[in-house]
């Protein structure tokens, strides 16, 4: 800005003038970004991520992979297992400067419970048609029923001859799992 005094003077005083030049700079902005639970999680738990900066002229805008999610900020949203890029930004306005905060934000799968059942009962006589299944407490995964390291599907319902059997049940790993 500039400021100029002119004084155009009288009978006892010649005119004069003063010029001040004042600088005014855009204040800092800063931004940050809470996180509630902190990073890792578990599948399944929910996050609140929480972003704010101190631009009094414009609101920030909360990113996460590059999508604006700017409707789930302050609020508890359940992510994929993964590592999430965050990042909490305001752009520059003619008072404020503009700023950024990142963020690597990690889900880490869980194991799922997977139930092996023997049907009457996992000791029988010859001659008893047994019915083993093999079943996971998620429809994200597909569980798999072994006998003695054969894949015999979800369940192997049959008459064995007398012997040992091993019975496994297995699950193959997904992005949750």
């Amino acid at each position: 800005y500039n400021y100029t005094l002119i004084s155009t003077g009288n009978q006892n005083y010649t005119g004069a003038s003063v010029t001040h030049f004042v600088e005014i700079n855009k204040t800092l902005s800063q931004c940050f970004m809470t996180f509630n639970p902190v990073t890792p999680i578990a599948y399944g738990t929910q996050v609140n991520v929480s972003c704010g900066c101190t631009n009094m002229e414009l609101s920030p805008n909360l990113w996460r992979n590059g999508t604006n999610v700017d409707s789930e900020d302050d609020t508890f949203v359940t992510l994929g297992a993964g590592d999430y890029d965050y990042v909490c930004n305001v752009s520059a306005t003619a008072n404020y400067t503009g700023a950024t905060n990142s963020s690597v934000y990690t889900v880490t799968p869980i194991a799922p419970a997977l139930t092996l059942t023997g049907l009457p009962t996992w000791t029988q006589n010859f001659g008893t048609t047994t019915n083993v299944t093999c079943v996971a407490n998620t429809s994200q995964i597909s569980p798999i029923l072994y006998r003695n390291g054969t894949n015999v599907g979800l369940s192997d319902v049959t008459m064995l001859g007398a012997g040992f059997y091993n019975y496994t049940c297995d699950s193959v790993a997904t992005q949750n799992y």
